[in-house]
């Protein structure tokens, strides 16, 4: 079975942090994708991220494009009821205009502003 890349934009759920798998750096964040007025989807996604600089931006609000291979993943929880996990391994990321409060602060405090 080939991997197919899919392509989703949404709404990162909470700032990102660092994850270590196999001895790598990823960027592990949510992103709430909207499908319809009442019905919103949770992604769980992981960008590789070897330098940590991309995790910084990754906060709660930030507005993206991800593609990427899903992967989801079955469970059971205590009341015994079956779940899914939307896992996104993502290839590439675009930020998707504007810029959150914490991004804001950041820039103020580059050399070049």
């Amino acid at each position: 079975m080939r991997n197919q890349t899919t392509t989703i934009w949404g709404i990162v759920g909470k700032d990102a942090v660092t994850q270590v798998i196999n001895g790598k750096n990823y960027a592990k964040f949510s992103l709430a994708v909207s499908e319809g007025k009442d019905k919103t989807t949770w992604y769980d996604c992981l960008k590789y991220d070897d330098t940590n600089k991309l995790t910084p931006y990754l906060v709660k609000g930030t507005k993206l494009i991800l593609s990427g291979t899903l992967r989801p993943s079955a469970w059971v929880n205590k009341e015994g009821n079956a779940n899914v996990n939307l896992n996104l391994w993502v290839e590439s990321l675009e930020f998707l205009g504007g810029s959150t409060k914490k991004q804001e602060e950041e820039e103020d405090d580059l050399p070049f502003n």
